[in-house]
């Protein structure tokens, strides 16, 4: 049962993701028998795939184990929303989950006499819709990608136990958080043997009933709710000349959430109630099946009942493909990370299934983790910070995903008073009014969708510890530190290539400049043919500050964004490969071009002679110049969008983007010495002189 991952990291054969693959170093490689990993990742759901993944795109030696012999078949989480369609699209992803999932554009709150359309058109993403996708399915394709990079899911293995080493100190004696390994002891289910390893971290993505955070002794702060569940899907036939319509709540007694899934089945999900003739749930899963056939049978007719009257367009619901009954639960550990053990997804939190917010926010967790633990270990940032600052940032996430699914379930599941007088009397009063508010339903879809969830205000130490005056901020509405960074479609000066913003930011893996403005050297240019000219007028005007410029190539990548010149070659809406400029789309052209979707260029990771026989881990590269041809990058940076050919163009201001697509830092100006004081506490050895 016991294999070691391969040390050898494959290339990535998938479209955009070639470029990114990082072999682990050297040093990290199995040294004896016992084996050594730099990440042990314990469970290999979603959020445990997607940590593996991360890890290993940014340069870490992964192990993954799961405790259970198969994989589940049921598929307990099903939607992807739009934030982590755009994480998906960092990691390459993003294209094999489009091609199976079933996208849900819009969702119906239905009541007796009148009905809400949540219309995903208004969310500021490219990925307008919920993607329906089994589980299943979904880790599948991130189980291919790392397989991959030389790792395998270690089925059939137990996590036992580990025991964090002492963190070693410095020449001075101040403790140097991360430095010291830790050792896991763990046993293969079927034959008892056992086994240790040698590790620095250990990520617990084991679910609810984590082991690792059992070991932890950390609490599960909550409680559940008082009400059973019903789940059910189940496939379903439409009457003749009528129409489905779709995803939808259906308001009543009980409510019912209805989703269409991506093989051809309905999810229903309803509270139990009493006198329905099922059976109370009588286990202490989240979510348990249901193996009666008389009960089975019994969750089908109370969803034919209940449904089959609120939708009148469904003829009827038949071969049941999974029933269960569950208790909700609500919950939180008080924080993510003992020492160098930490905690993602259902592991860290749970919640209602309500809105779909459970596999997002732990596939969120990972992300977030991934590139921090690649910082430290890659290059040499400071453990004392970054690591704190994952529980930081996302266990206050957590917290409000809790409150506001807790408030979704208390509005549309329970019996309280509240909840009956809302759908009653003030829905039907206020679905007019939604629905024709722009500005409501984009509020509404953005939350759902989790694009307006942001780091601002929680006490990240990543944040900028002081406020910039006035006069050096960019201009109002710009994104500010913590902030999701906004998508929008670009050209490539020097190939005329459409792209995305999310390209660029997010599929390498250091920090993205992003630099608005003009130069007063651009001041005398017309008709610029390439991006050569604008390139050097840019170098030109950061001529007194080059030391900085030298000291950040290394690991910032510089992205000119310009308002003023026209790319001489294609525009965004001649490579839309569908046909619309009014909406950028997933699948432009660049994307498919694995050089295309990187800003820094980086060797073969199997090629040994790129790098005289050690692993090439960054190359210095020059400026990258884009060419937003629409104004809608511009836009959504609050900038200038009046921009062309002749004119002022945008302000000058720099936003500095984090590998998982936040602002990390902006300035009203090109000041990059303000981005080194920002950046000498967190690199302090990765910030080298020239």
């Amino acid at each position: 049962m016991f294999h070691r991952s391969s040390d050898r990291v494959g290339r990535l054969r998938s479209s955009g993701s070639a470029a990114a693959a990082d072999a682990a170093t050297e040093e990290n490689k199995i040294a004896s028998a016992s084996e050594n990993v730099t990440v042990l990742v314990c469970g290999a759901g979603p959020v445990g795939l997607t940590a593996a993944l991360e890890c290993a795109r940014h340069g870490l030696q992964v192990k993954i184990i799961d405790k259970s012999l198969t994989k589940d078949p049921h598929s307990k989480a099903f939607g992807i929303h739009a934030l982590t369609m755009e994480k998906l699209l960092a990691m390459g992803v993003a294209p094999a989950v489009l091609e199976q999932a079933h996208c849900v554009d819009r969702l119906r709150i239905r009541g007796d006499f009148t009905t809400v359309v949540e219309d995903f058109c208004h969310i500021p993403s490219r990925f307008k819709g919920v993607f329906m996708l089994s589980q299943r399915k979904l880790e599948d394709i991130l189980e291919a990608h790392i397989h991959m990079y030389g790792i395998e899911v270690e089925r059939g293995v137990e996590l036992l136990d580990f025991v964090q080493a002492e963190d070693q100190s410095d020449a001075s004696g101040t403790p140097s958080v991360g430095k010291g390994l830790m050792t896991a002891n763990f046993r293969d289910v079927k034959t008892g043997e056992e086994q240790t390893l040698t590790c620095k971290y250990v990520i617990g993505c084991d679910g609810c009933h984590s082991r690792v955070r059992k070991l932890l002794k950390l609490p599960f702060l909550g409680a559940p709710y008082e009400e059973d569940f019903l789940l059910l899907d189940v496939h379903f036939s439409v009457k003749p000349g009528q129409r489905f319509q779709g995803s939808s709540v259906l308001l009543g007694d009980p409510v019912i959430a209805l989703f269409e899934l991506d093989c051809g089945l309905l999810r229903f999900i309803s509270k139990r109630c009493t006198g329905d003739g099922i059976p109370a749930s009588q286990d202490d899963k989240r979510i348990a099946d249901v193996e009666n056939a008389a009960v089975e049978a019994a969750i089908l007719k109370r969803f034919q009942d209940l449904v089959l009257s609120r939708c009148p367009e469904l003829a009827g619901l038949h071969d049941v493909k999974w029933a269960s009954i569950f208790r909700i639960h609500r919950r939180v550990v008080p924080q993510y990370n003992v020492g160098r053990v930490f905690l993602a997804g259902d592991a860290a939190h749970i919640h209602s299934p309500l809105g779909g917010q459970g596999l997002n926010t732990g596939v969120h967790d990972a992300v977030n983790l991934a590139w921090k633990l690649g910082a430290v270990e890659r290059l040499g940032a400071d453990p004392g910070i970054l690591l704190p600052s994952y529980n930081a940032e996302r266990h206050p996430v957590g917290e409000q995903t809790l409150a506001w699914t807790d408030s979704l379930t208390s509005y549309t599941m329970t019996r309280g008073f509240l909840s009956g007088v809302a759908q009653k009397v003030l829905f039907p009063i206020a679905s007019p009014l939604l629905n024709r508010s722009t500005w409501a339903m984009k509020a509404i879809t953005s939350r759902m969708s989790m694009l307006s969830l942001s780091y601002r205000g929680t006490p990240s130490p990543l944040l900028p510890s002081a406020a910039l005056p006035a006069s050096s901020l960019p201009p109002t509405g710009s994104p500010q530190p913590g902030d999701r960074v906004p998508d929008g479609p670009l050209v490539r000066f020097s190939s005329g290539a459409a792209t995305g913003l999310l390209e660029v930011v997010c599929r390498g893996l250091d920090h993205t400049l992003l630099m608005f403005g003009e130069p007063e050297e651009m001041e005398g240019l017309e008709g610029v043919e390439d991006g050569l000219t604008v390139e050097k007028a840019v170098r030109s005007k950061l001529g007194p500050e080059v030391e900085a410029w030298r000291r950040l190539r290394d690991m910032v990548s510089f992205v000119h964004i310009s308002r003023r010149f026209r790319s001489a070659s294609k525009s965004v809406a001649e490579v839309d490969s569908r046909g619309s400029s009014s909406r950028f789309h997933p699948r432009s052209s660049d994307q498919g071009s694995n050089s295309g979707a990187q800003v820094r260029e980086r060797s073969d990771p199997t090629d040994k002679k790129s790098s005289g026989g050690r692993h090439q881990v960054r190359q210095p590269v020059a400026l990258t110049s884009m060419y937003d041809e629409s104004g809608r990058v511009s836009q959504a940076f609050g900038l200038n969008t009046t921009g062309q050919s002749g004119s002022r163009g945008n302000p000058a201001c720099l936003f500095l983007v984090r590998p998982d697509g936040y602002v990390g830092w902006r300035a009203g100006d090109w000041d990059l010495g303000g981005l080194l004081t920002y950046l000498d506490p967190l690199y302090p050895r990765g910030l080298r002189d020239p």
